[in-house]
């Protein structure tokens, strides 16, 4: 049975989902890493969770994975195990060229979950904001969503690296 990638429409969703793998990585679901360990996951054993970035372009994500075909891939993602799959927790974009791509395998870095919610919006508005830019309705709408988690305009300017007056502005 061969890998069927999923329609693209789902790939720009943060959507879970499954492609069919062959036997050997079947086999291989059943073994769980641990923390700290750097591998090459099937891409068959790595689904997403929430991310706050919820707007991929297309040209985008091909340029990556021609990128990663071509090049190799540079940068791991990181994931957690849960229930026997792993979730991506930062590298969301390079996960879905990957599936996009038909790329088999899939470079990752073995992490804890994260500690809350806060801790998940953080890590990926730090990661996101280093990288390609967010939406301006993305970002408005992870900075409201830790003001509603109780962090103040001067918390989250500290921990993103960013002024006060720029988390105001967003």
């Amino acid at each position: 049975m061969g890998k069927k990638r999923p329609p693209l429409s789902q790939i720009h969703k943060n959507m879970s989902f499954d492609i069919s793998s062959d036997e050997e990585q079947v086999k291989e679901q059943g073994k769980i890493y641990s923390e700290g360990s750097f591998v090459d996951l099937p891409i068959s054993m790595v689904t997403l969770d929430e991310n706050i970035r919820d707007i991929y372009a297309d040209d985008s994500l091909e340029e990556l994975g021609d990128s990663i075909l071509e090049h190799g891939q540079i940068q791991p993602i990181v994931v957690y195990p849960r229930d026997g799959k792993y979730i991506v927790k930062v590298g969301h974009r390079r996960y879905k060229a990957c599936l996009l791509r038909d790329i088999p395998t899939i470079k990752c870095i073995i992490q804890d979950d994260f500690e809350d919610e806060k801790q998940r919006i953080i890590t990926q508005a730090l990661e996101n904001e280093q990288r390609l830019n967010l939406s301006p309705r993305e970002r408005e709408r992870y900075i409201a969503r830790l003001v509603e988690l109780g962090l103040s305009q001067v918390e989250i300017s500290r921990v993103l690296h960013k002024t006060k007056g720029w988390v105001s502005e967003a």
